[in-house]
């Protein structure tokens, strides 16, 4: 009873403990922390805080994180991911099985007096409760699995808070990219406009042999070639308008296919006055789901080592026999087993041996796969505020330039009313000036889009 009582005390003393390999966080190109973006320390900057001023937008995003499919389906995962957990973490307690049972008998036998047959019927109620099989987790192999489905519950609730910027991101990016086309649509349909006055003084010349077929033909050319610009542009806000549709679940009052061209396409671009360090890298979402996965995987190869080592299990029992029902719940200590049993799994080993090898190229796949995301998540960075940097020095000798052209513009203007100024020389200016005009407004939208990226790869 002392041996027993002495090896049931010991396993309970060892029970839990872990062979799981400690977490190390791999070295990244970004642990150097310096600086990737100028700025003030003291302010962070959101995606809040470029939809704060944009009501409509952020009525489709409200609306998004509540219709988009990809993200009920992630939102579904990390459910799924928290039930496995908890079924898994109840293993760790004993499966107690409870049973009641009611055993008829009917025994025939023979008078010694008379030989006479006869028949005797018994009735008996039995109760039972005991643990069938129940393995002690000595080695921690159950506590390694559920601590493993824990950080891939935190993975999961990682990849899915990447897929709610991702998409904030797809739907503002889409948002001002169609402002930006309505923006550019007004202005062609007001170059058509004048081109179209033009078109009528041209046609008139022509028909006092004034003008040659070269430079009609070069103006019809333009004229066409706008045309075709103008319908482009009606087709693509209309497929953007059809994303943001799609992606929000939502039909927006304020932006949609039959309201666009009543909008002017006009929008601020915000400013992102913080300090930027490649420690904000480690923040992001796709970074931390990255790093849930090795912790996981750290989980798998102490599942895997354990499984080399003996298995212990106990078998135990209580049980009552009355003659009748009402003691059919009497003293369940009167009658008890206990047996525990240690298994090796010595055939199994070979087996094992290559699980806690594939356990481990996993581990290091993961370990890979952080590095590599680290990696790109400076690499965006970098590439993005490159590209801002670009598009706002871009944007500001395209502003010079449209002033410019504006100045010519009124001068040429004023030159050909008085008839000092030929009609192709005055269509060449507002041709100019139209294009210097959409250049400008690409390169607003080009400074958005690449603030929209940016806010993205630091983790919104």
């Amino acid at each position: 009873m002392i041996k027993k009582s002495t090896l049931l005390l010991t396993i309970s003393l060892l029970s839990g403990c872990s062979l799981a390999p400690d977490y190390i966080k791999p070295a990244t190109v970004a642990d150097s922390d310096v600086e990737l973006k100028a700025g003030e320390g003291n302010r962070h900057y959101s995606f809040k805080d470029l939809f704060t001023n944009d009501q409509p937008l952020l009525a489709v995003l409200e609306h998004a994180l509540i219709n988009n499919y990809d993200l009920q389906q992630s939102m579904l995962r990390v459910s799924a991911a928290h039930a496995q957990r908890q079924s898994s973490l109840y293993d760790l307690l004993p499966g107690l099985k409870f049973s009641a049972a009611k055993n008829i008998a009917m025994a025939t036998g023979s008078s010694p007096y008379t030989g006479a047959s006869i028949k005797q019927k018994s009735e008996s109620y039995q109760s039972s409760i005991g643990v069938d099989s129940y393995e002690v987790d000595i080695w921690g192999k159950k506590l390694n699995e559920v601590a493993a489905l824990k950080h891939d519950k935190q993975s999961h609730e990682s990849v899915a808070a990447a897929l709610r910027l991702t998409l904030m991101a797809d739907l503002a990016n889409s948002w001002y990219e169609a402002l930006y086309m309505i923006k550019a649509w007004h202005l062609l349909n007001y170059k058509i406009a004048v081109l179209d006055d033009i078109a009528g003084k041209l046609q008139v010349l022509e028909q006092a042999a004034r003008v040659d077929a070269v430079t009609m033909s070069k103006f019809i050319r333009g004229r066409a070639i706008d045309e075709s610009s103008r319908q482009n542009l009606q087709k693509e806000i209309v497929n953007r308008i059809h994303k943001l549709e799609y992606l929000s679940g939502y039909r927006s009052p304020w932006l949609n296919t039959e309201s666009w061209q009543t909008l002017s396409g006009e929008f601020n671009n915000p400013d992102i006055p913080q300090q930027l360090t490649s420690e904000v890298i480690f923040n992001r979402p796709d970074v931390l789901a990255a790093e849930m996965k090795i912790k996981s995987a750290n989980g798998t190869i102490g599942m895997a080592r354990a499984a080399f080592l003996p298995v212990f299990n106990l078998f135990a029992s209580a049980y009552h026999t009355s003659d009748t029902f009402n003691h059919v719940l009497g003293n369940l200590s009167e009658n008890w087993t206990l047996t525990p049993s240690v298994i090796v799994p010595i055939f199994s080993w070979p087996k094992n041996y290559a699980n806690l090898n594939y356990a481990k190229t996993q581990q290091a796949i993961a370990v890979v796969e952080y590095r590599k995301t680290v990696a790109q998540a400076l690499l965006d960075i970098q590439d993005t505020t490159n590209n801002l940097n670009v598009y706002q020095q871009a944007y500001a000798a395209s502003e010079r330039e449209v002033a410019q052209h504006q100045q010519n513009f009124a001068k040429l203007s004023a030159r050909y009313e008085a008839g000092y100024a030929d009609l192709y020389s005055y269509y060449e200016a507002v041709d100019i000036l139209s294009s210097a005009r959409l250049e400008l407004e690409s390169n607003r939208q080009q400074i958005m889009a690449n603030t929209i990226v940016l806010l993205k790869a630091i983790g919104g």
